[in-house]
């Protein structure tokens, strides 16, 4: 299960921005999973 750093994802979007939204997720993510789902921007 994923969770957010504020009260919800759309929250955390808006207030800390994209790269910190990322940043969250990316560490909660299994390492299969990040080589299998992940896509790098920018």
């Amino acid at each position: 299960m994923l969770s957010p750093v504020l009260e919800d994802f759309n929250e955390d979007l808006r207030r800390l921005g994209i790269g910190a939204l990322r940043a969250n997720l990316r560490v909660q993510l299994a390492p299969p999973d990040v080589a299998r789902f992940w896509l790098e921007t920018g």
